[in-house]
C-alpha cells in the first residue's frame, strides 16, 4: 500500500523516537498503528528499558481516535505484559477535552508507562518532554 492511501505512516526518528502520523485517509489506519506498534514491542531488545514514541492524530475525529487507542492500548498490555516502558506524546489540534486528560493519565495509564497530550504547535515542547527520563 503506497503512503498516501495509508492510514498510518510510520518512521523511525534520529533521537529514535518512534512516530507514527495518522493521515485519515483510510479507516485501517488504527490497525496500521498496531501492527507496527506491536511488532516495536516484539522485537526490541531485552535490554531495551524505554520506548519512546510520537503520535499524530488526523485533524478529525480526534475524541473517536483517542477513545480507540486507550481501548486498543489496554489490550496491548494484556497481550504482552513483558516489553519496555513505553513514554508518549499524542499531539492534537487543540480539542479542550484531549487537554484535560493529561490530568486524568495518571489513574488511566499503567504505572510504568506514560503518556501526555499536546497540541500540533507545541512540538519542539513534545520531543523534549518524550526524549526526557522524569
Amino acid at each position: 500500500m503506497t503512503e498516501e492511501t495509508r492510514g498510518c505512516v510510520y518512521e523511525l526518528s534520529p533521537e529514535g523516537i518512534h512516530q507514527f502520523t495518522f493521515t485519515g485517509k483510510s479507516e485501517g489506519g488504527m490497525d496500521e498503528f498496531f501492527d507496527a506498534l506491536t511488532t516495536i514491542l516484539t522485537t526490541a531488545p531485552p535490554d531495551t528499558l524505554v520506548l519512546r514514541y510520537i503520535v499524530r492524530l488526523a485533524d478529525s475525529g480526534s475524541q473517536t481516535a483517542v477513545n480507540e487507542l486507550v481501548k486498543r492500548f489496554r489490550k496491548l498490555e494484556i497481550a504482552l505484559p513483558q516489553r519496555p516502558r513505553g513514554r508518549t506524546v499524542i499531539l492534537h489540534k487543540g480539542d479542550v477535552m484531549l487537554t484535560l486528560m493529561n490530568t486524568f493519565l495518571g489513574v488511566l495509564a499503567p504505572q510504568r508507562d506514560k503518556t501526555r497530550f499536546f497540541k500540533y504547535t507545541q512540538l519542539p515542547e513534545a520531543i523534549r518532554w518524550v526524549l526526557s527520563d522524569d
